[in-house]
Parts: C-alpha cells; structure tokens; sequence
C-alpha cells in the first residue's frame, strides 16, 4: 500500500511507532527475525512542519539543510514553480507536486547542471524519463529490511562512487524503485528480484543527474541512520564538487509556505520606531519600580531644563557693599582705538613704498642715461621706459595718497597700492645685458 502524496499517514497506520523508532537503533542493533518489537503502542505525534519544510521537525529537512551549512553551502529555498535552472547552481528537486517541464530539465542538465530529484509517488517520473530513468514498483518482498518489516527496506551500494563513500546500507521508508536505461547506472539497489534501484544516475551533455526513488530518506527521522546521514552528506558534496557550493532546494508549496521569510517591515522612521518599541518592551516590563522611578526623574529634568537658568560668575560674586564707589582713575595714555591704529599703519605703510618707488625710478633714470649713451637697441630702450613710466605712475598715486587731507587711505585704495608695489618690486631691475 503507497501513502498518500505529501504525507507520512501510511507508515504511521502500518508500522506503528516502534518500526519509527527503531531506525535510529540500526547501526547498533541490527534486525532479527521474530525479533519482538519495543516502545509505546500508540502513533507517533503529529508535527506542526508540513512535509519536507526546512525545519527541525520528524518529517522536516531542518538536519539535511544544517548538514549543508555545516559542511560550507550555501541553501536557497525555492518553489517548484518556477524552477531556477541556472547551471552554475545544483538543484535539488523535493516531490515535485506539477509535472516539471523535462525538456527545460534536460537542457539545464546539458548545460552543466547537476540535478537531485527526490520522489517516489508524486510527479517526478515525467522529467526522469527522457533523462533515461524509469519508475518501477518497489520489489514487494524485500531480501534485507528493517526489522523484516517490507515496508521499510534496505538498499545497498552496486557501484563505487564518491556518492556512497563510506555508506553501507540505506533505510527507505514506503519507497518506490527505479530502473536505469541505457547511459545510466544504478547506485544503490534493492537485494531482490527484480533489480530495482533506490539511487540511479545518468551523466548527460556537461552535467549529472541523480534520481532518488524516496525522499523520506533525507528527513530528520530518517537521518538517525548512520547510512542515510552519510548518503545525503555525499549527495551534497557530489553536487557542489568543483563549483560553487550553492544548492537551491525546490520545495513542496506547503513547505515553501512554511520556509519562507516573514515580509519585511517597511521602511521609515514609523517603522524604526515600531521596531525599537517592540524591543524594548519585554525588557521594560521586567523592570523593578526604582527604575520607573529613576526614568520619570529624568523625564521631569529633562522637561524642565528650559526654563532652568545657569548660574553665571555675577551671581557667584559676592554682594557690593552699599557706601559710594570711588571712580577708577583714568591712564595718562589709553590704548589707541582701531581706526587710530589703522592710520598709523596707513601712513607708515604708504611712506615706506613711496621711499622704494623714490628709489627704483631713480635707478630706472640712471639705467636709460647709460643705454642711451652706450646704444643699447630700441627695444631694450623702450622696455626701460615702460618700467620708469609705471614707477612714475605709482609715486604719484602714493604721494596723492601721502598728501590726501585725512592721510588715511581708505582699506581697499591701500590694498591696490600695495600689491600694483609688490608686482613692481618683484620685478628684477633690467640691466644692460
């Protein structure tokens, strides 16, 4: 008899809670026949995670995804529809529930791709036939099963692969079986006629892929199998081998429902605010009184801090006594002010570059007596010209300013001044060469 699709209520009703239980005993107390069976009669309890969600729970993938995370790859949740078949990424497809399109399957597996496809009765044999494996019923006498319950059998490595590296045996739960066709091979078989498989793969185009005939091989219950928790530990290692270690995990919708983030919150200061309250409200209501205390005293100060005048140095000094002050004398020389300080600078600045302009025209003159004399060319003779006429030009300038009625040229009138005397200034004398 085959569970219903998206469920674990056949294995409950057939074999009961001890078969259950007893998978994690494998390893350590292997089956005989007639062996009696041990632990409470009645079902096993149900779980809030819908089948196959990527949670910790009996019949979740909680423990397949933190061995993928515990060996460095990197999970992504997926829907099945659509299925993200970038090459670069390794799917693993979890009973699909619609019928996957096979020639998209068939392309991303030439591509590159490595695929999983874990499924025994939902819709997973339309996209393994044309990638050449076939479904096929389960052997219905079992040679080697858990307990030597049928519906719990064991699968055994046929092949040496990288898959099985240190895997002896597998428990599957209510399994399907597989057949490889031609440009396949089988992995892990059934001892039992006929052959059937539990794990078959084909290699097509620049990829691989793996068909696994019962995804209740990977869940958490299932894992307490030392040969099961090293199957999907090669699984996983086999696909992200030579490539980046990133999976996308294709999900029932139920279990997608159940992976998926909560939405996120909006953006703005309404929503920091929303945050923040709701983290401080458990902290805050565990506080003790005096803290209530201590924040509404800060409050009140904090509220009243505008109308609170410091005290400032007056109101510190002591009181004046109440006789007749006695004026302070004043200096015989008071400071001079700033406009009085300005007139000094003005003067003194203005007679010293009316001094230097005295002094570098009259070396001007005296240069174009002796190129004169000496019949230094016109151009050289004009450019000492131009020199004399601009300091002519600027000692009459300094001395309307030296003579002016107030003799304080105005900041901006001083400013000119000195720099057209700084530029001429700068200038070396021009000599006769």
């Amino acid at each position: 008899m085959r569970r219903r699709r998206g469920g674990f209520d056949t294995m409950r009703a057939r074999a009961g809670a001890p078969a259950a239980l007893g998978l994690a005993l494998l390893a350590a107390l292997p089956a005989r026949a007639g062996e009696e069976e041990a632990g409470p009669d009645g079902p096993l309890e149900e779980s809030e995670a819908p089948d196959y969600a990527p949670q910790r729970a009996w019949n979740g993938l909680g423990r397949f995804v933190e061995l993928a995370r515990t060996l460095g790859i990197s999970v992504a949740f997926v829907p099945q529809e659509p299925l993200p078949l970038d090459p670069a990424v390794a799917l693993v497809l979890v009973y699909p529930e619609t019928s996957p399109d096979p020639a998209a399957l068939a392309a991303y597996v030439d591509a590159g791709g490595r695929l999983l496809v874990a499924d025994d009765y939902g819709f997973g044999a339309g996209a393994l036939a044309p990638l050449g494996v076939l479904r096929v019923a389960a052997p219905p006498a079992p040679g080697v099963a858990f307990r030597g319950h049928p519906d719990f059998p064991i699968a055994e490595p046929r092949v040496a692969h990288p898959v099985l590296e240190g895997v002896g045996a597998v428990v599957a739960n209510h399994p399907a079986a597989l057949g490889a066709g031609p440009g396949g091979r089988c992995l892990l078989g059934f001892r039992a006629p006929p052959p059937a498989c539990l794990l078959a793969e084909v290699s097509r185009g620049y990829g691989t892929a793996l068909a696994l005939a019962d995804p209740s091989v990977l869940i958490d219950l299932m894992l307490d199998v030392e040969g099961n928790r090293r199957l999907a530990e090669g699984l996983l290692r086999y696909l992200t081998a030579n490539r980046a270690p990133r999976i996308a995990l294709a999900l029932p919708a139920a279990a997608w429902a159940a992976a998926r983030p909560p939405p996120a919150e909006g953006a703005g200061w309404r929503a920091a605010v929303r945050r923040w309250c709701a983290a401080l409200s458990e902290p805050l209501a565990a506080a003790p009184p005096w803290l209530w205390a201590l924040l509404a005293l800060a409050a009140l100060l904090l509220a009243a801090a505008p109308w609170v005048r410091v005290p400032t140095r007056d109101d510190l000094a002591p009181p004046r006594l109440l006789h007749w002050e006695r004026a302070r004398p004043a200096t015989a020389w008071p400071p001079p002010s700033v406009p009085e300080a300005y007139a000094a600078f003005a003067r003194e600045a203005v007679e010293r570059m009316h001094e230097r302009v005295v002094e570098r025209r009259g070396a001007a003159d005296r240069r174009l007596r002796e190129a004169r004399r000496d019949g230094v060319p016109l151009p050289r003779r004009l450019r000492l010209r131009l020199e004399r006429f601009r300091l002519l030009a600027l000692e009459r300038r300094l001395r309307i300013a030296a003579d002016d009625a107030a003799a304080v040229p105005g900041v901006e009138r001083l400013r000119r001044l000195a720099e057209e005397f700084a530029r001429l200034d700068r200038d070396p004398p021009r000599g006769r060469n």
